[in-house]
């Protein structure tokens, strides 16, 4: 699979960020998203970190860097390699390099088990005119 940023992906990331926002942001969100180990309680007094300088709410690119710079060190650790990234410049431009390289590797016979031929994803049909298509 070539890892590309797209409307789905950008989606998929809105949505974790939202969901992670909602129910697991919350310094006491282990109070209050687990009733059957702490009962049915009030919000305990925890103090939120209102006061820091920047927010703690995650963000759709947030769950997108996370994820890409996941799955780069996760290929390289596979390939006994090492990441190496730019620094002093946006995360997002930092990855770029990288991610060329990766999908680079991956095309063609690069994606494991390119080879291969199943039932599932390689059907070989006749069409009308008796020709036969691959699907």
């Amino acid at each position: 699979m070539l890892i590309s940023h797209n409307s789905l992906t950008r989606l998929s990331a809105l949505n974790l960020a939202r969901i992670y926002n909602l129910a697991l942001s919350s310094l006491s969100s282990v109070f209050l998203n687990n009733e059957l180990a702490f009962g049915s309680i009030e919000k305990p007094d925890i103090p939120e970190l209102n006061h820091w300088q920047t927010s703690l709410d995650l963000q759709d690119e947030h769950v997108m860097n996370g994820f890409l710079l996941y799955s780069l060190l996760l290929e390289k650790t596979e390939r006994g390699q090492n990441l190496f990234l730019d620094h002093g410049i946006k995360h997002r431009d930092r990855l770029q390099p990288a991610l060329a390289e990766r999908n680079k590797q991956m095309e063609g016979v690069g994606q494991e088990a390119y080879t291969h031929a199943c039932d599932l994803c390689y059907v070989v049909f006749n069409d009308e005119n008796g020709q036969s298509s691959k699907l």
